[in-house]
């Protein structure tokens, strides 16, 4: 891990904030939290950042935290606003698809994300352990294979295409959350999920893949 060994491993760690009828980002919440500092975690430094809702500025702004952060590993959370269980995503798609428009007001419709990239990123990492961080704290979760076709993919393939190019042994997951207060989003006891237990979940997840970097697991 370019000479860092004997430190614990930098994660990147992105939400969003609101966008069309979301006023409330349970991303967001959680890259507030542990922006505040999470002194309880383990086995990595988490470093959490806020991503804009904006096709033109998103994949400038996951460029820049990559080159200045120079994380281990990326994991990347936005919001599925009709699922009532996580989603670890494995793809991601070259595909912007959406009446939905951005921030901005830019919709895209069938359009490439990278016109030179491949149709799509495959994960190869074992994903089921980092189900395993939210089922083992109550939290239904499960592998997705499609991260939609809206800003969630656009940025999972923007920053796989940024990695693939520039640092190919960083690996980077997207992991797609309910909307926990709106939806009824219960744990293992039927109790609601809240923030706070989502941002343990997440952690958790994200130290399991600082472990991948830190035994040199890689992606291509």
């Amino acid at each position: 891990m370019d000479g860092r060994a004997g430190r614990e491993p930098t994660v990147l760690l992105t939400g969003f904030g609101p966008f069309a009828d979301v006023d409330h980002n349970p991303t967001a919440a959680v890259v507030a939290r542990l922006a505040r500092g999470r002194p309880s975690a383990v086995g990595a430094r988490i470093v959490a950042h806020e991503l804009p809702v904006d096709y033109a500025r998103v994949g400038d702004v996951v460029a820049g935290l990559v080159a200045d952060v120079s994380p281990d590993a990326i994991l990347l959370t936005g919001l599925r606003t009709s699922a009532l269980t996580v989603g670890v995503e494995r793809v991601a798609l070259n595909l912007d698809d959406t009446v939905e428009p951005d921030n901005a007001g830019r919709v895209r419709r069938g359009t490439p994300i990278a016109t030179s990239g491949p149709p799509a990123y495959i994960s190869p990492l074992d994903l089921e352990p980092l189900c395993a961080a939210f089922l083992e704290r109550g939290i239904a979760a499960g592998i997705s294979n499609h991260a939609g076709a809206y800003l969630c993919n656009h940025t999972y393939y923007r920053t796989r295409h940024l990695l693939a190019a520039t640092r190919p042994q960083v690996p980077c997951v997207f992991v797609h959350v309910p909307w926990i207060g709106r939806h009824p989003v219960v744990d293992a006891r039927g109790e609601a999920v809240t923030e706070a237990m989502l941002a343990d979940a997440l952690v958790a997840c994200a130290v399991r893949l600082a472990d991948v970097a830190r035994v040199g697991e890689g992606q291509s």
